[in-house]
């Protein structure tokens, strides 16, 4: 599952990945909210880049296997 939060000098918005093992993975920055969420949008439906077809409820699903 993904979600955005600004960054520390509020100048970014950061794109966390929970992978649901581990640490939460800092992704990526942006400087537009809107771009962030998107980003965001497209892991939670599992639409981010090419060959990429879990959604984040699968991989979450899958991580408690």
């Amino acid at each position: 599952m993904a979600q955005i939060r600004i960054t520390p000098d509020y100048k970014n918005w950061q794109v966390i990945i929970n992978h649901f093992e581990g640490e939460p993975e800092v992704w990526d920055e942006f400087q537009i909210k809107e771009e962030a969420q998107e980003e965001v949008f497209k892991w939670n439906n599992g639409l981010w880049g090419e060959g990429f077809t879990f959604s984040a409820e699968e991989l979450r699903l899958r991580a408690l296997e």
